[in-house]
């Protein structure tokens, strides 16, 4: 049973349910269960899971190494080694933000969501603040994703896997 409390006030609640000859004890014990429930329910409503939507920031302008974001590292691009990483964690959901249609079609083989981003946050001194500002008013916008956190991944870190995901997270 849930340790919170809400059993000693639904028993509280039942002591107070008006006992007549007519209604039958079976029917009490079937109000209190029904009572119960519907606390529990309120409860889950209330004290919900909370959402975790991972955000790889992917842009095809890099000067070190142009296209890196979609450059085979050890037989896969190397964004697709964030993306399975994210996808095994217990995120609830995995975008891609880049203003590259190449990235994106690479993200949503995949398997992440994309969401696509002017150039105007593709550029050298643009803020990394900027762009997941962006990605979230477009998740929330046109309701791909509500969540209560985000978490930004990178998308050039090859060895991070979905545990590593889940320790920082959790």
């Amino acid at each position: 049973r849930y340790n919170c409390g809400a059993r000693k006030r639904i028993e509280e609640k039942a002591t107070m349910i008006p006992t007549t000859n007519m209604l039958w004890p079976d029917a009490k014990v079937a109000y209190e269960n029904q009572l119960y429930t519907s606390v529990l329910a309120n409860w889950h409503v209330q004290h919900k899971r909370r959402q975790f939507a991972g955000i790889i920031p992917a842009r095809m302008g890099s000067k070190g190494i142009p296209h890196k974001n979609i450059k085979f590292f050890c037989g896969k691009p190397l964004i697709c080694w964030t993306i399975d990483a994210a996808l095994g964690s217990n995120l609830d959901e995995v975008f891609v933000t880049t203003e590259s249609e190449e990235i994106a079609e690479v993200a949503r083989n995949a398997g992440a969501k994309v969401i696509m981003r002017p150039e105007s946050y593709a550029m050298d001194n643009v803020q990394l603040d900027d762009v997941y500002v962006h990605a979230y008013r477009e998740m929330v916008y046109n309701k791909l994703a509500n969540p209560d956190y985000l978490v930004f991944l990178a998308p050039t870190a090859p060895f991070r896997n979905a545990s590593h995901i889940d320790d920082a997270v959790l």
